[in-house]
């Protein structure tokens, strides 16, 4: 065997049985739960166990995850389970599921919806829990960015399945857009 093919398939090895060594290593040491909470304000997700074998795939035990953006409130809740997800996906602001099981689900999601200088004087912070009475101050999604915005995050899901549901909240579905939801899957009970 030539010596070039020889090193290629040594490193490849090497990378094969490297990353469940480092990334389980990443996982029980906390760097892990450091790292994805870098920015807590926007993202905050913490876990009771975890580990992974394959690149991309999880398998998790009380998971808590939270998005806040400045439009889009994001909560979940898995008491079990595991994911697929594609890493490379993450450089081009898409959050590519392929597969997900989870028990013991926990969903909350709720538009940020922009307030009247009237409303806004009312009631600071507050948000509306219906869709439909602040449609018209929403700021339409024309699908371009100014700039200095950074474009919107596409979530792509894939064979979602979903058991023991305790609780799915969805708030405020129309109006602006910073966040994209493309797929399918299956809540049981």
């Amino acid at each position: 065997m030539p010596q070039g093919i020889r090193r290629t398939l040594l490193i490849l090895a090497i990378l094969v049985f490297a990353y469940p060594a480092v990334g389980n290593i990443l996982i029980l040491t906390g760097i892990a739960q450091t790292l994805a909470n870098l920015k807590p304000e926007k993202l905050a997700m913490r876990w009771d166990s975890a580990w992974t074998l394959i690149p991309g795939h999880f398998t998790v035990e009380g998971l808590r995850f939270q998005s806040t953006t400045p439009r889009n409130q994001f909560q979940l809740v898995v008491d079990s389970g595991q994911v697929e997800v594609s890493l490379i996906g993450f450089l081009s602001r898409t959050v590519n599921i392929t597969k997900a099981t989870g028990h013991g689900v926990e969903v909350d999601y709720a538009k940020v919806l922009p307030q009247s200088s009237s409303a806004a004087g009312q009631n600071p912070g507050a948000a509306s829990t219906n869709g439909s009475e602040n449609t018209a101050s929403a700021v339409p999604n024309t699908g371009e960015t100014t700039v200095g915005t950074k474009p919107p995050w596409t979530i792509k899901l894939a064979q979602i399945k979903a058991t023991g549901i305790r609780k799915i909240n969805i708030r405020n579905l129309s109006g602006v857009d910073d966040m994209q939801f493309l797929g399918d899957g299956q809540l049981d009970d």
